[in-house]
């Protein structure tokens, strides 16, 4: 089998440590992203691994799965590969080719190893307690930085466990093998046009080289036209609403199909990853029952309760009605021009949906479902409020962490959950003063039917937190 890669890419690295594991022979043929053509007509992405005349892998993670096929288990390693593809290896590659490390990537780097660490803590290998395709792409992929001893340094020295496993693993002896075979630097340069220097997901899409490289773009006359006149008039020219006045209804005898998607917050204008990761893919769900002839009830609305409105409306200086009602139409004009088909776009904060919540709380309380509890929870003396998990910040509390921005619920830098009294030096984000600790009474709903335990009678009930 051939290996067609360039030089220092450490991707290769991937398949060379994979074929000594898998006593599998590879040979390495030089190559750039203009000479593979001939090898293969499909995304240019190096490495390639060439198996034979009918069968040439793009894929870096897929070709190391291949060749170690029967010695890991595929199911347990899929989801740590498509990590290290699509978070590690691009945070990993800026890094390695940027003249500059701006401190928000540093921040997303050390999240990644943080909970990488999690996992080599609890077990020897990243996929349990088998060497596997997934502890060879992360090693591979963290090569430069682990054996580099400034970026070392710099990225992992609080990270015990990880440099125990990095270390372990070049003591292997089909690693170090690879690594002779490889013949690469840590030192770099690091091209981007290697694998490492492009995400994969980028290399699908497009071939991206050297700025040299880059195609061409060219947008007519026309389309420079259309974009204009769109911009200028595109919400004059929405079609009409697609609410419909008599959504279907359940029909006896036929298949039904309810279909909703998450509600969106109405503190912000949607924009593209929303919604192809909220409302795109249960839209294509629905067309297709439809197709199929199923009555297809599709549903979905806007989420305006939370704090998350009402800090929007602080910030806008007007209500949080206010605010509901200018980013319902926002997002209602946004998902009609994308063409979304909802049988109905609704909002949480009609009579109806108000309504039937109250009947629901009314009726878990009237057969004792509902308590009420104390909670210390975070006092703003200046503001005269008990504060949300939104509205207060500090630094976090857990250690080797001590980000000064956490927010009262969760910090965004090591990714672990907080209960804000833990804060570290909190502060309000309404007026920045120290807030003090206060006792402050919550609902609880009771969770779950009665159990007996063990057949002696003994019953539980789950609880849980009312925000």
């Amino acid at each position: 089998m051939k290996v067609h890669t360039n030089q220092n890419n450490t991707a290769t690295l991937k398949l060379l440590i994979a074929g000594k594991l898998a006593g599998k022979g590879l040979t390495i043929h030089q190559t750039s992203l203009e000479g593979t053509t001939d090898i293969f007509t499909g995304p240019q992405v190096l490495p390639l691994l060439e198996v034979d005349e009918n069968l040439t892998i793009f894929s870096s993670n897929a070709a190391t799965l291949y060749l170690l096929s029967g010695l890991s288990d595929m199911g347990k390693c899929n989801e740590i590969l498509e990590w290290e593809a699509t978070r590690l290896q691009p945070v990993v590659s800026t890094i390695l080719t940027s003249k500059s490390v701006p401190s928000d990537l540093k921040q997303v780097l050390n999240s990644l190893l943080l909970m990488l660490e999690g996992l080599l803590t609890k077990q020897k290998y990243v996929v349990l307690d088998k060497l596997s395709a997934g502890d060879i792409s992360i090693w591979s992929t963290l090569y430069p930085i682990a054996f580099n001893k400034t970026l070392k340094e710099t990225y992992l020295n609080e990270f015990t466990n990880i440099a125990k496993w990095l270390e372990e693993l070049a003591s292997n002896k089909a690693v170090q093998d690879a690594l002779s075979q490889w013949d690469g630097t840590v030192e770099g340069p690091f091209g981007s046009n290697a694998a490492l220097g492009v995400p994969q997901i980028t290399n699908m899409v497009s071939r991206i080289g050297s700025p040299e490289e880059a195609p061409e773009l060219s947008v007519t006359p026309e389309e420079i036209e259309a974009a204009k006149q769109n911009l200028i008039n595109g919400v004059q020219n929405l079609p009409e609403s697609m609410k419909s006045e008599k959504p279907p209804l359940p029909i006896k005898g036929r298949r039904n199909v309810l279909i909703t998607s998450a509600l969106p917050y109405v503190n912000n204008v949607p924009h593209l990853g929303n919604i192809i990761g909220c409302v795109l893919s249960a839209d294509i769900f629905a067309r297709y029952c439809r197709l199929c002839g199923y009555n297809t009830l599709y549903v979905c609305g806007t989420d305006e309760y939370g704090t998350a409105t009402e800090t929007k409306a602080l910030e806008e200086g007007i209500t949080p009605r206010e605010i509901c009602d200018k980013y319902f139409a926002i997002h209602d004009a946004v998902y009609r021009w994308f063409n979304i088909g909802f049988d109905y776009f609704g909002r949480t904060s009609t009579a109806q949906q108000t309504e039937i919540a109250q009947r629901m709380f009314l009726k878990l309380m009237d057969n004792g479902f509902v308590s009420n509890q104390s909670v210390d929870q975070l006092f703003c003396e200046n503001c005269q409020r008990f504060l949300a998990d939104r509205f207060v910040e500090g630094t976090c509390p857990h250690p080797g962490c001590l980000y000064d921005s956490a927010r009262g619920d969760q910090c965004d830098k090591c990714g672990k959950l907080i209960n804000a009294i833990e804060l570290i030096e909190p502060r309000c984000k309404v007026c920045s003063l120290k807030p003090t600790v206060r006792s402050s009474d919550h609902l609880f709903i009771e969770l779950g039917q009665m159990v007996t335990c063990d057949g002696d009678g003994d019953k539980y009930r789950k609880v849980i937190f009312v925000h």
